[in-house]
């Protein structure tokens, strides 16, 4: 019993991981992509 919630909360744990590093992954691209933009409209004017 123990050992099978151990291994239920270490997969929680992981997948928790993951979704939390995909979403800070997700706000890194977005600023490169506003930074990217912002540099483009600088250059125009």
């Amino acid at each position: 019993m123990g050992a099978k919630v151990q291994a239920w909360t270490s997969k929680a744990l992981t997948w928790l991981k993951l979704l939390l590093y995909s979403k800070l992954n997700l706000l890194e691209s977005s600023k490169c992509k506003l930074q990217q933009q912002s540099r483009r409209s600088d250059g125009n004017v």
